[in-house]
């Protein structure tokens, strides 16, 4: 018996007068099925076949497939035993793929290269070639299934001998590069795939349609926002870009920490809005940057200053309506920045102008293509037809416009936004023309699709991710075409992820710009946080803290919040002996420092056997905290419980350091230093007034020593270091200088101690304000190595004077 008849035998599905056929010694087994009742035949190959386009096209058509037209649903497909010639001639046949035993839709990546025969006397057999995958797929009854697929480079889909899916691709293996619903029919259906390569690796993987699992994107998000925080600056800076964008990286790490559960009080957004207010938004990457993490911290004190910025946000509008940077030519990039700015100060209140919303949406239209006709995706058939209209958006409105995804999802968003903010007051032309040409840009993304790469660029791929969620947010469509876009893209991020080792939780960029990368990543992420449990005070991750039972009692609990909560989870009452319970005091100290008091519960008259003595204590600075439980008896009795430890992400603003002031203070830049150091490169690091920068000097160099001599004459009473690598992610294993020796013009060397925390700027007070005009500073000691034997170093050294009082004009 064929294996289709043993299929349809053993789900007990009638058999057709064509299938019929004498009883055989079976060559399945019973068949296997899925949740939904479906048999998954044995994959087929047949390949390779001369392809001399090779992965820029899967056409021209090859002899096999004026057999798939012959498939029908309910029949076996008879031209399984039908020889062809291939490559150099060769004979080829259907090949069945491992053991004859019928699997379930994933069975894992098929490689081309080890499972396809290859041809001896070709070398290089698998270039510019093409080879087929067919399957059974027996269902129970009238069906619709989903599927999704990738393949090395690109691929045509038949379904029963109709074309459902035709993509031209060069690319690797993702196996949620495509999704086809596929419509089954009860009992037999044929499944074909064609793959094209160009050369290299060559292989193809098919799995059922599922989304990603909450708890994986949650963790994912955790992780990630653990390393933005470990990425920030001694100044409250994030340093990427720093040049160009002063401010752009910061407001950026601010908002995506806001949006994924980090509090508006916590340090890092406290240290870097000091960081944002000391020198104005410029540019206007920034600028929509800054609007909208201003926004997010949902407080009316910031009004004043999101009403200063978008002041400056409109007066950059070109006469086209759209955006520079702000200087040179305008692009889409840019406009789609100001469009998200001027949207979160809208929100906020504030008034952004009509006009500005329409010149801006007749801008933006400039930068599409021409629309086209295309081959209409197999979902949208019913809606379109065989053909549908596409245009995508280009970067800059030039002829011909080279579309991209990236500014595909910039058009359709900002054209989304300014329907939104303009209401009914959108002119009824400008509305239909913005409809229409929104949905050719969505048509467009439909049939470009992709959650891997950036269509039509390549790169930049998280910055694309994060215009696709801008979309479907403004358009609140969980779908774009038939591609459930957030799932998909959760799933990709999640996989590209660096999880482990000592720099976990980013995503790489090819152009090293893994901060804003890795915000990107998360805002795309984020969108469904509110099937995630979500932390008002931190990052998301479990705040609650218990002691061990076995450790004591009583057993304590302790809450990580500003401020944090602590209380008795279980008490043994048997301990008490009957006597009063007077009060409960709550102990806390850094590990291994001194056990004090945080606060002290009195114990009410008669406590109930599930009362929590519940207490509150706001700490000083963030850090890790121990905190233990003392129960006071009548007669002066300690019981004390086991030790919780909770990580304190919050504390009170005297906590707060205020280094992003130093920049403004700093009086080495005016004295336009010239530097030397005894080795290492760019010693001009440390006089540059950036944290981001550094130097330090070579491994072995054993008297680390710079010189800095001053054009013109500085006066200054304090002289501030600070160390090399201030961000926390960089403090395993980097050793810091201890001790340094300080040479000031011709007067005799004085030694300073240097604090070791990289989190610490360590100052040397003079006696008294002093002009001076050499420096020359040499490294004494240092943790870990020792001079000698480490690479140490300072990223900034810094000059400041006494404050000058105003006097009266």
């Amino acid at each position: 018996m064929q294996p289709s008849l043993l299929l349809l035998a053993a789900l007990g599905l009638p058999l057709t007068a064509e299938a019929a056929a004498p009883a055989q010694e079976p060559l399945v087994e019973a068949p296997k099925v899925d949740e939904q009742g479906i048999a998954w035949g044995q994959w087929w190959a047949l390949g390779p076949f001369e392809h001399e386009v090779g992965a820029t096209s899967v056409v021209p058509d090859h002899k096999p497939e004026k057999e798939f037209k012959k498939m029908r649903p309910g029949r076996a497909f008879d031209s399984l035993d039908q020889d062809y010639r291939g490559k150099e001639k060769s004979k080829l046949f259907w090949t069945q793929l491992g053991t004859p035993t019928p699997h379930l839709a994933d069975v894992g990546k098929l490689d081309f290269l080890a499972v396809v025969p290859p041809i001896p006397e070709l070398k290089n057999w698998n270039e510019n070639a093409v080879v087929y995958l067919y399957r059974e797929v027996i269902a129970p009854r009238e069906m619709v299934t989903e599927i999704m697929f990738g393949s090395d480079d690109g691929v045509r889909c038949w379904v029963n001998g109709e074309l459902k899916l035709s993509r031209n691709a060069a690319r690797g293996v993702n196996v949620r590069d495509e999704k086809l619903r596929l419509r089954l029919e009860e009992g037999i259906n044929h499944l074909v795939f064609k793959i094209n390569n160009g050369g290299g690796s060559w292989g193809f993987q098919m799995a059922a349609y599922s989304h990603i699992e909450q708890k994986r994107i949650n963790a994912s998000i955790d992780l990630g926002v653990k390393w933005i925080l470990s990425r920030q600056l001694i100044d409250g800076s994030w340093g990427e870009e720093h040049g160009r964008y002063r401010n752009g990286a910061t407001a950026l790490a601010v908002y995506t920490l806001v949006k994924s559960g980090v509090s508006a009080r916590h340090p890092a957004v406290m240290e870097a809005l000091a960081f944002l207010a000391e020198s104005p938004t410029t540019m206007t990457y920034s600028a929509g940057c800054h609007l909208m993490a201003l926004h997010a911290l949902r407080d009316e004190e910031y009004l004043p200053w999101m009403e200063e910025i978008l002041g400056d946000l409109l007066s950059w509008q070109t006469r086209q309506g759209v955006w520079g940077y702000p200087a040179g030519h305008a692009d889409l990039s840019c406009t789609q920045f100001a469009a998200l700015g001027l949207r979160a100060a809208a929100k906020a209140g504030l008034e952004v102008p009509e006009r500005v919303w329409i010149d801006l949406a007749e801008g933006v239209i400039d930068h599409q293509q021409k629309q086209e006709r295309v081959e209409t995706p197999s979902a949208l058939v019913d809606a379109y037809g065989g053909r549908i209209s596409t245009a995508g958006f280009a970067y800059r409105p030039t002829n011909p416009k080279h579309a991209t995804g990236s500014m595909s999802t910039a058009g359709v968003a900002t054209l989304a936004l300014c329907l939104e903010q303009l209401g009914e007051d959108c002119p009824s032309k400008l509305r239909a023309i913005i409809e229409r040409q929104s949905e050719y840009g969505l048509n467009w993304m439909a049939t470009n699709w992709s959650v891997s790469s950036n269509p039509g660029k390549g790169d930049w791929v998280h910055y694309y991710l994060y215009g696709m969620e801008r979309v479907g947010a403004f358009l609140e469509t969980e779908e774009i075409g038939e591609r459930e876009w957030y799932w998909e893209g959760a799933e990709y991020l999640c996989n590209s992820q660096i999880a482990t080792g000592a720099n976990a939780g980013h995503w790489r960029d090819p152009h090293g710009r893994t901060e804003s990368a890795t915000c990107f990543a998360l805002l795309f992420l984020k969108r469904a946080s509110k099937l995630a449990f979500t932390d008002p005070h931190g990052t998301g991750t479990k705040r609650v803290s218990i002691s061990a039972l076995d450790a004591g009692p009583i057993q304590v609990a302790a809450m990580s919040a500003s401020p944090a909560s602590f209380w008795i989870n279980k008490l043994n009452w048997a301990v008490v002996q009957g006597k009063k319970i007077v009060s409960v005091e709550y102990l806390g100290r850094k590990p291994d420092g001194d056990w004090e008091l945080l606060t002290s519960i009195t114990a009410p008259t008669e406590p109930t056997p599930h009362e929590r003595f519940a207490g509150r204590h706001t700490f000083a600075s963030a850090g890790t905290y121990e905190v233990q439980a003392v129960l006071v008896l009548e007669d002066q009795t300690e019981i004390l419980s086991g030790v919780t430890a909770i990580q304190v992400t919050e504390s009170t603003e005297a906590g707060i350091k205020d280094y992003a002031l130093d920049a403004a203070k700093n009086l080495m830049p005016s004295g336009q230093p010239q530097i030397s150091a005894s080795t290492g490169a760019n010693p001009r690091s440390m006089v540059d007034n950036k944290m981001v920068t550094r130097w330090v000097c070579a491994g072995n160099d054993a008297t680390p020593t710079i010189t800095i001599e001053l054009q013109r004459p500085v006066t200054a009473d304090k002289i501030l270091f600070t160390h090399a690598r201030t961000r926390p992610i960089e403090q395993a294993n980097n050793p810091m200088a201890t001790r340094v020796r300080v040479w000031i013009d011709r007067d005799d060397p004085i030694d300073v101690e240097i604090d070791p925390l990289a989190r610490s700027k360590s100052i040397m007070q003079l006696p008294e304000a002093r002009s001076m005009r050499k420096l020359k500073f040499q490294i004494l000691a240092t943790t870990g190595g020792g001079i000698g034997n480490a690479s140490v170093g300072f990223s900034e050294i810094e000059l400041q004077g006494p404050r000058k009082r105003r006097g009266r004009r």
